[in-house]
């Protein structure tokens, strides 16, 4: 219902359920946020269901795992055409400076199907795992969120990353 009206209607109807329901609302949100989050899922409900093919493009993206450079040439097979060249340049920079750096390339992946569920992210994303652990404890996590202080206000965006560490699961994970 919201997500059919004018934002500022839309957010005065959403303050006034809640003054009538005598809610709360938690999470630091704006009503305008919540309003903007209600018409996105509203508009990708509208959205027609993927052709077979381009569902079988995406599920064949999502199966690409590997070395960064061996990941990298079958994306820009699949992408042949679609106008990823640079993207695809840009990817290969970053996996050959990771490289260069001395990260053994034998212990990094690539995985289109990796990610966070945190909005703020908008670049590489990594974690660090121990195979003392397994796969579900990561040693460390983190990535790049250049556009965050532009979405929080600022004037410009300024190129930032962040990780997470767990020294005690370093400790535990031994010398793996």
């Amino acid at each position: 219902m919201l997500a059919g009206l004018p934002e500022a209607e839309a957010v005065q109807a959403l303050e006034e359920v809640w003054t009538l329901s005598g809610v709360q609302p938690v999470g630091g949100r704006s009503p305008v946020e919540i309003v903007h989050r209600l018409a996105e899922r509203a508009h990708a409900e509208r959205t027609p269901p993927l052709a077979p093919a381009d569902a079988e493009r995406i599920l064949a993206f999502l199966a690409v795992e590997g070395r960064p450079a061996a990941a990298l040439d079958a994306i820009g097979r699949l992408a042949s055409g679609r106008a990823l060249d640079g993207a695809l340049e840009a990817w290969g920079r970053r996996a050959a400076a990771i490289e260069a750096e001395g990260a053994p390339a034998d212990r990094v992946r690539f995985s289109p199907a990796f990610g966070r569920v945190f909005g703020y992210y908008d670049g590489v994303v990594f974690e660090v795992r121990s195979t003392a652990l397994g796969a579900e404890f990561p040693v460390a996590a983190g990535g790049r969120y250049d556009g965050l202080l532009a979405r929080l206000g600022a004037k410009r965006a300024a190129g930032a990353v962040g990780c997470m560490v767990r020294p005690w699961r370093a400790f535990a994970g031994g010398q793996q």
